[in-house]
């Protein structure tokens, strides 16, 4: 023990005889109050070495940047350790002042100690480490700070507020749980790797999410304020995948639900973006089956008055399934692109079969290249084979949404579409409430 309080020799056989004889234990010392130790350690030890017991035990007890430094210098051991901790603050030298002194001034103050030159420099080169990473870590939250500036505040949420429960899914870089906030249940994505350019692209996601409202797409409340997860709409009965393995084709709850996919869609080409990522996968449905599409990790906003293309991504990344032959050339993706998407959606709404399922990945390559798209079962209604070939027509005259959801609306009937354009208007008048309250607040 007495090696562990960073004695040697004669002063260690010493002090680990009075210990012995009065039954103490390091670990019994550790726990021992300042007025404690008074009271107990210095009737026995002679005030050279009650100071250097005193050392050890705030060694043992305090975490602060002097103890972390010497913890990872290099010593040999804890009582190496113990000994240049003490020596440190025999000469004034504490956490308050460890990481301020210049290398001058600490070499110094070591120099007149009995350190032997080897830990002196050990300690040296520690501090010097831990105050890089110091500088890297203030420098990542300054980043962070800045990332999420231009977000509204009431968009950013205190990660001590909200909690995980249970897990809904993993993707390639986070993973998404049921969770609570503010009396709610919600959806939190939280990022695996908390790397620069992971955080950087949650952090374009939760931009592109707080501009978008519309019954189908996901709403967005907010990110924490560590940049670690979004918090989002729970749909509690998943996605529209696994929605389509256990549930056979019902053509008018099914035209009604490709209607409101196409609304939510048409919602976002009408705000310029593009979600560059649509399947069947990234659509969720509530408790009311209602679609929302979301996951816009690799989305983009398309600028008015130019070509260019702002996104977090522009790696052809995504399924290759859903992907426009102009994807896989690698041309940028555009609003034409999701329409060839939405297209592969109505092929899954209704054979309950994912696009090219029974072809690997460079036959499914060559043929989507070549405009040679699934085939519809003969009884699919002709409205529906109609509209998802206009999405797969060639660029120049590939189907909009618009033409789209003219279309879904002849198939659904007037009375189901004016009754949810009622319902838009009333969401979107809430919309502007919510706004101009948050305006006032901010």
């Amino acid at each position: 023990m007495t090696t562990d309080l960073g004695f040697e020799g004669a002063e260690a056989q010493e002090v680990a005889a009075i210990l012995q004889r009065e039954s103490l234990t390091l670990d019994l010392i550790k726990d021992l109050s300042d007025s404690e130790l008074d009271q107990s350690l210095r009737p026995l030890f002679n005030n050279k070495h009650f100071k250097h017991i005193k050392s050890a035990i705030r060694f043992y007890k305090n975490e602060n940047p002097t103890t972390i430094v010497l913890k990872n210098s290099g010593l040999q051991n804890n009582g190496e350790c113990v000994r240049v901790f003490h020596e440190l603050q025999e000469r004034g030298i504490d956490e308050h002042n460890f990481l301020n002194m210049s290398d001058e001034d600490l070499t110094a103050k070591m120099s007149s100690s009995n350190l032997p030159a080897g830990n002196r420099h050990r300690v040296l080169r520690a501090r010097k480490s831990f105050i890089n990473k110091d500088a890297k870590k203030d420098t990542k939250q300054e980043e962070k700070s800045n990332l999420i500036g231009s977000l509204r505040r009431q968009h950013i949420i205190p990660v001590s507020n909200v909690k995980k429960m249970e897990m809904l899914g993993k993707g390639a870089s986070g993973i998404v749980f049921r969770g609570s906030w503010d009396g709610s249940i919600v959806a939190v994505k939280e990022l695996q790797d908390v790397s620069r350019r992971n955080v950087k692209e949650l952090v374009v996601e939760a931009e592109m999410m707080s501009r978008l409202r519309h019954p189908n797409v996901c709403r967005f409340f907010g990110i924490t304020n560590d940049t670690s997860c979004l918090v989002v709409e729970y749909c509690s009965n998943g996605t529209l995948l696994s929605f389509l393995k256990k549930h056979p084709f019902q053509s008018k709850r099914d035209l009604k639900m490709a209607l409101k996919i196409a609304a939510g869609l048409n919602y976002l080409h009408d705000s310029n973006t593009v979600h560059c990522d649509l399947k069947s996968l990234n659509v969720l449905l509530d408790d009311s089956l209602e679609p929302k599409i979301s996951d816009f990790g690799l989305s983009k906003i398309k600028t008015v008055n130019s070509n260019s293309i702002n996104s977090s991504n522009n790696r052809a990344v995504g399924t290759y399934r859903w992907f426009s032959p102009e994807m896989l050339q690698g041309k940028s993706n555009d609003k034409k692109s999701d329409m060839w998407s939405f297209g592969m959606i109505l092929y899954e709404l209704v054979t309950r079969s994912m696009p090219y399922a029974d072809f690997n990945e460079s036959e499914m390559v060559i043929k989507i290249s070549n405009y040679l798209v699934p085939d519809f079962p003969a009884d699919t209604p002709a409205i529906l084979v109609e509209t998802a070939k206009g999405c797969w027509k060639i660029p120049e005259t590939r189907w909009t949404i618009t033409q789209v959801v003219s279309s879904l609306q002849r198939a659904v009937g007037d009375d189901v579409t004016d009754r949810y354009k009622d319902n838009v208007k009333e969401n979107l008048k809430d919309t502007a409430a919510e706004y101009f309250s948050n305006s006032d607040k901010m």
